[in-house]
């Protein structure tokens, strides 16, 4: 079956939206093969920018719970779904069958064969000790073991290198990772492990250490 571009930006969470136009972003700048995209990349990048500032704010910033804040945070939301709508027309319609390396997320024209345990999900986040974050995990139907994994973000999708790996011993109480670099941003991902295996990575959770 043909693969296709996953036009569903509306229901990702902002701050995964925030990192999926970037990586596009990092994709298809000096890419030979979608020489004149609809979209100015470096006009997409500083509304990136932007919209990484509203959101920043209205979650511990000054418009933190304001209509002001929570309107321009949805409004430059909007106008990056609507960037990153064109240029997944754009590549789509220039591809040649081949969608690796633009960025965005590839979905198979035919249906998803039933996993046998969902990909689990955050409660919560709360800040600990210098360079220390608690994780509180949604347990899944089926889930065995779970584990987190993180590393650095700056600004695109880690490499598989670059993750590292914590088996998670109990979600019904906090998961605590230590040693992380104040002032620095980093991308935190789950999964549950089943009866037929590992369920997918988590979208991404970034924060950053304080």
């Amino acid at each position: 079956m043909a693969e296709r571009i996953s036009l569903d930006f509306g229901s990702i969470k902002n701050s995964d939206l925030y990192i999926l136009c970037l990586t596009v972003i990092s994709a298809l700048t000096g890419n030979l093969k979608y020489p004149n995209p609809p979209v100015s990349l470096a006009a997409l990048k500083s509304l990136a920018a932007a919209f990484s500032a509203a959101l920043s704010a209205t979650v511990g910033g000054p418009n933190k719970g304001t209509k002001s804040g929570i309107a321009l945070r949805d409004s430059l939301a909007s106008q990056v779904i609507s960037n990153l709508k064109q240029l997944a027309q754009y590549v789509q319609a220039n591809c040649n069958g081949d969608l690796s390396g633009t960025g965005f997320k590839i979905v198979s024209n035919k249906s998803a064969a039933p996993q046998q345990v969902e990909t689990p999900s955050y409660r919560s986040v709360k800040r600990g000790a210098s360079g220390q974050l608690l994780f509180y995990v949604n347990a899944v139907k089926g889930g065995r073991t779970y584990q987190i994994q993180y590393a650095v973000f700056t600004g695109t999708t880690p490499d598989p290198s670059q993750w590292t790996v914590v088996d998670l011993q109990n979600v019904k109480s906090a998961t605590t990772i230590s040693g992380l670099t104040p002032g620095t941003v980093y991308a935190f991902q789950v999964r549950a492990n089943g009866p037929l295996g590992w369920s997918d990575w988590s979208d991404s959770y970034t924060i950053m250490a304080t």
